[in-house]
């Protein structure tokens, strides 16, 4: 997805891919494709996740030893629709 007056590389302002896929698969495998589809992009957001954190804790925590205390884990929680 390109953004921008001339929709040329240079000027993408998008931070990231669109979120959302598709593929057609048989029926009979839909669901332990999704299944194996859905735990290999939560087990690599929390790689992602674990990792900002760990680089970011230093800085927060000299300003705010308790800076994460209440802020729980956002990525791993089940979305609205999930619970």
């Amino acid at each position: 997805m390109l953004t921008g007056a001339t929709n040329k590389k240079a000027e993408a302002t998008t931070p990231c891919l669109p979120h959302t896929f598709a593929a057609m698969v048989q029926a009979t495998d839909a669901a332990t494709l999704r299944d194996a589809v859905l735990k290999a992009v939560g087990d690599e957001w929390k790689k992602i996740a674990a990792k900002v954190k760990a680089a970011l804790d230093p800085v927060f925590r000299a300003a705010d030893p308790k800076w994460d205390e209440n802020n729980g884990t956002p990525v791993g929680r089940p979305s609205p629709a999930a619970r």
